[in-house]
């Protein structure tokens, strides 16, 4: 009497209301039991199956149409199975409301590893939605430069640039060349959300914005050449307090990737990217359709 698959055809159910009087299902109408996972609502039951591996293989969107057919704890423990970054996906494209609802049934843990692989400003507009004493505790568990990351957007009133952009970009000082500049990245690219753009600066410390460079531009150019002298320095710039809805719209208008947000005396702070400023302005029931491209 081993378990061998399911059947949840319109055929098989069929079969049941008839007390087997309906023809039996074909081989292709049943689900191999290798193929089911089991939820039983909650986080800290551990699977691990070839079904789990096989959802993760899906596409964010699909497991989260998924997990929205779920109960919250049931939905909760679905992406707790996941990869934590896979699992970060799907919670970015759950409706705004489920999304803080399936998150506040994950247990510390696998909260805290989600978190730490979100994009900040996904973060911050999450934890904006908590309690506030809950969100310092999950604040408090984040490693330190994230938290950092998190806590500058956080300051930010409600309605300005400041709580869609995103502060993790990549940036490189404008005295190099192509080569060292390369060589900077190279284990910096792992982390930021948006990588479209490098972001040029007079030094790591002050951060002034001098120009931008795209890193098909990196990849291509001379090795040996200047980035001063690769880079575009006439950026048009956002300001952190600006009206949001504004700033989106001048993001879409622009056909840009990004642009960027700088706050006192030129000092670069993050970029308001063309994905976010979409997710922004466009209407409830569609934002969590958009594509997450460029963070």
């Amino acid at each position: 009497m081993r378990l061998r698959a399911i059947d949840t055809s319109t055929r098989g159910l069929l079969r049941r209301l008839t007390r087997g009087g309906w023809p039996a299902c074909r081989e292709d109408e049943l689900t191999d039991w290798r193929d089911v996972v089991f939820l039983r609502g909650t986080t800290r039951q551990l699977v691990d199956n070839v079904g789990c591996r096989r959802i993760a293989r899906l596409p964010p969107g699909e497991i989260g149409r998924l997990s929205n057919a779920l109960p919250y704890l049931h939905a909760a423990q679905l992406i707790s199975l996941m990869l934590d970054r896979v699992g970060a996906e799907v919670l970015e494209v759950v409706p705004p409301q489920r999304q803080l609802l399936v998150f506040e049934e994950l247990d510390a843990d696998c909260a805290s590893q989600l978190l730490a692989v979100l994009a900040p400003d996904t973060v911050a507009d999450l934890l904006a939605r908590l309690e506030p004493e809950e969100a310092r505790e999950k604040l408090r568990r984040l490693p330190e430069s994230r938290r950092r990351l998190v806590t500058d957007l956080l300051q930010y009133p409600e309605g300005t640039v400041g709580v869609v952009m995103t502060n993790d970009v990549v940036v490189i000082p404008e005295g190099v060349t192509i080569s060292d500049a390369c060589r900077l990245l190279h284990d910096s690219l792992a982390t930021p959300a948006f990588v479209y753009y490098a972001y040029v600066v007079d030094g790591q410390e002050s951060r002034r914005l001098r120009g931008m460079i795209t890193l098909r531009e990196l990849l291509t150019a001379e090795p040996a050449s200047s980035v001063k002298d690769m880079m575009n320095p006439y950026l048009a710039a956002l300001t952190p307090l600006s009206p949001a809805a504004q700033a989106c719209q001048e993001v879409i208008d622009n056909r840009v990737q990004a642009l960027p947000v700088v706050g006192e005396g030129g000092r670069l702070l993050g970029a308001l990217t063309a994905d976010a400023a979409l997710a922004h302005i466009a209407p409830a029931s569609w934002r969590t359709r958009t594509r997450h491209v460029f963070s």
